[in-house]
């Protein structure tokens, strides 16, 4: 069987392992697939239409679950080399079956298995797999970790609860970057109050100290378990004591695995309980707690609590701005982290006065701003947009994008579900009746570490950016991000920081930026006889993203390893498309590879922001030129003087090595719009391959296949994102230790 397309300026053809045809998208038109085989042949008219043409958040694809299922949950997948972007979650009709789907990001099933009840509790583990709970009468409640082809790897299974037997209470479950799984029982249900379950199938649990009740030890409460921005796991216990159905005393603690230590948050002799609730980064290392405040006969004005935990020292509790009718424990309000000092809450449902979001300082409580919902809505928050905007979920309008003021813009109408970024930067939603993928929403927040309920992407409790390099610094340079800071736009900022002191064996840190038309390229070359490579680091960035030597190490790096086995390399400094243009086509015949190291992703456009560009941020000063993007990409080696032929082999591949560059998009600056990215930009302009991720990357002393975690923890300081200023440096992309998926191919239509 052989396929071809009429017009490959309209569409790509490739096939997979089965031959099946695979037609791409390239720009709107209309293309004729042919099939061929053994002198028969068949055709079909394929008409494509541009993206612009549909308004923001219509369905791409759907996958229906099995008949007689329904959609309960969706999960994002940790990126996994060769595993599912997300899982599609559903139950039958009579209660007695779960399916699990595990999907491609373009709705290809790549296998299903059947479960016994599941929980609506799910997370994705570590590894590209999928933790979860299944809970069928007269058995134990059971955690099962499944790996990302769906075989088990551990469990966990409850114990019967004297005079109620098993119990379906479904545990919280967070996961750390290296892939241990925390388990809190939220009362006393069957298991013990922690669980830790680790890669290796080992498991490891502890009690925290009982309430009395009635003079009797029982296990309650315990709050949903996190993980900071340093590892380190916190989670919230409340120990209360009893008599006669009143309520004596009651203490709440914060537990953090660093020191196995607690911290008294919260106490009071008062006939009410201090329920435990959401903990979520503060953007500074330590944590915002939250809990509740429920007397026994009546319902504060204000009992949500919150107050900010730096160093082990609890900070002034403060009210948030919500006046439930009732309160109940695993009732609590949803946050986010924020920029500036600032995170977001909403309590979801108020049949009164109608659901509230609101924006508030992390440190004092005060009200930035607030938005209502009618009374028959269900507002739930989607994520922290990359202008600092909130985007919000209206279960009877739709997704609504609030501004730094708290102005409403509608997106979207009801979608049935609430979206979902993943990390390869595509929206899903589920519905009762399917999964499905959506044209793009807005722009995530790529350094938030919290930026979705319950954590990043995957929301299993941990806090994970999508371009986690931003949050990198390394131990002798500025920090990359102090998390409340406001994220400028990449080619902004003032000039004229200094950087600190270059490592002495990184002789790529020491090169100053060309300076052009004195010094058009600024470059030094690593002798060998083999053939040359050419290396090219952008400039560190500024303010909140200041990379310091990250992308000059991993280039300092590559080199090393290059010449020493045997090939040539130059390696410039680059801050402009011209500076990068000039390096490409002065520095003579290049046999091997170019390979850039510095920082790249997506740009926004629009208030709110609904429009997007792919670009390779090469520079930190001002100007268009200091970025590449379609509107320039015609600079590289333009025609018809520049032939590319005579500058790079016919196998030289562009690697890029930044966030994002090869997510598709629908590009900004194309005319007309069309759905590409930087690194098939590039790839169409040089006629060479390029490989680029979709995801974000970071450095680490570990190269991709010896990395032990998710998005990076130094083995030399043992601190998460802050690597020494030394080598060895790879960047490397987020994905499962162990199995990173790899970059992608792109080549030119």
């Amino acid at each position: 069987m052989t396929w071809t397309v009429s017009n490959q300026n309209l569409a790509g053809l490739t096939t997979d392992e089965d031959n099946a045809a695979i037609l791409t998208g390239i720009t709107a038109g209309q293309v004729t697939l042919t099939a061929s085989a053994e002198g028969v042949t068949a055709q079909e008219q394929v008409t494509i239409l541009s993206s612009s043409s549909y308004p923001v958040g219509t369905a791409v694809w759907s996958a229906p679950p099995p008949a007689g299922f329904s959609v309960i949950q969706l999960a994002q997948a940790v990126p996994s080399a060769g595993g599912p972007d997300l899982y599609s979650i559903s139950t039958s009709s009579d209660g007695t079956q779960s399916i699990i789907q595990a999907l491609r990001a373009d709705g290809e099933q790549l296998w299903q298995t059947t479960m016994p009840t599941m929980l609506n509790n799910a997370v994705p583990d570590g590894f590209g797999g999928l933790i979860v709970t299944t809970c069928v009468s007269g058995s134990p409640l059971t955690v099962v970790d499944l790996d990302a082809t769906g075989q088990p790897v551990w469990q966990v299974q409850s114990a019967q609860v004297r005079g109620y037997g098993y119990i379906c209470y479904a545990p919280q479950i967070a996961v750390d970057g290296s892939g241990v799984a925390y388990i809190a029982e939220p009362t006393n249900a069957g298991l013990p109050s922690i669980t830790e379950a680790y890669p290796n199938t080992s498991i490891q649990s502890f009690q925290f100290p009982p309430s009395i009740v009635n003079n009797t030890a029982i296990q309650c409460c315990v709050g949903p378990p996190m993980v900071n921005t340093d590892g380190t796991m916190y989670v919230e216990y409340e120990v209360r004591t009893t008599s006669n159905n009143i309520i004596t005393s009651d203490m709440l603690y914060l537990y953090n695995s660093a020191n196995g230590q607690s911290t008294l948050l919260s106490s009071t002799s008062q006939d009410e309980a201090l329920l435990p609730g959401p903990i979520i980064p503060d953007g500074l290392g330590g944590v915002l707690v939250t809990w509740t405040i429920s007397p026994s006969h009546s319902v504060l004005q204000y009992p949500y609590q919150a107050a900010d935990v730096t160093n082990g020292v609890v900070g002034t509790p403060y009210n948030l701005p919500f006046s439930p009718q009732s309160v109940a424990f695993g009732q609590s309000p949803t946050l986010v982290l924020g920029e500036n000092g600032l995170a977001f809450a909403t309590d979801g449902v108020d049949a009164v006065n109608g659901p509230v979001v609101a924006s508030f300082n992390v440190s004092s409580g005060a009200v930035n701003w607030s938005y209502r919902a009618g009374t028959q809505s269900t507002l739930t928050i989607v994520a922290v947009i990359s202008d600092g905007s909130l985007a919000v979920n209206d279960s009877q309008l739709g997704v609504t994008q609030l501004d730094t003021g708290g102005n409403p813009t509608q997106l979207t109408g009801a979608l049935g579900g609430v979206p979902q970024y993943s990390w390869g930067g595509n929206w899903y939603v589920q519905g009762s009746q399917s999964a499905s993928q959506l044209l793009q929403l807005s722009a995530v927040d790529s350094a938030d570490p919290w930026a979705a309920p319950y954590g990043g992407a995957s929301r299993n409790g941990s806090p994970v950016a999508l371009c986690p390099c931003l949050q990198q610094s390394t131990a002798s340079g500025p920090s990359a991000r102090n998390e409340g800071e406001p994220t400028p736009q990449p080619e902004g900022g003032a000039l004229g920081e200094t950087p600190p002191p270059s490592p002495a064996n990184c002789f790529i840190c020491t090169l100053p930026p060309p300076n052009p038309p004195q010094v058009i390229t600024s470059c030094l070359t690593f002798v060998a006889s083999g053939p040359t490579y050419l290396i090219l680091v952008g400039d560190a960035g500024l303010q909140g993203h200041n990379l310091a030597d990250l992308p000059s190490l991993a280039a300092q790096q590559k080199a090393n390893d290059l010449q020493g086995q045997g090939d040539n390399v130059i390696a410039c400094r680059v801050s402009t498309i011209q500076d990068f243009n000039a390096a490409l086509t002065t520095n003579g015949f290049i046999a091997g590879d170019v390979i850039y190291y510095g920082h790249s992703g997506l740009r926004g456009f629009g208030t709110p922001v609904t429009q997007y560009a792919s670009l390779i941020f090469v520079g930190q000063g001002t100007g268009d030129n200091t970025n590449i993007g379609a509107y320039n990409i015609a600079l590289l080696c333009p025609p018809p003087g520049c032939k590319i032929d005579t500058i790079l082999s016919s196998n030289t591949a562009i690697r890029i090595n930044g966030c994002q560059a090869g997510e598709t998009v629908l590009g900004y600056y194309t005319s007309p719009h069309i759905q590409t990215s930087i690194a098939q930009l590039i790839s169409n302009q040089l006629r060479r391959g390029v490989y680029a991720y979709d995801v974000g990357a970071y450095y680490s002393h570990l190269d991709a296949a010896h990395d032990l975690y998710f998005d990076g923890k130094d083995p030399i300081t043992g601190k998460i994102r802050l690597v020494s200023d030394n080598l060895p440096m790879y960047a490397i992309p987020q994905g499962a230790p162990g199995k990173k998926p790899p970059a992608i191919a792109f080549t030119p239509h």
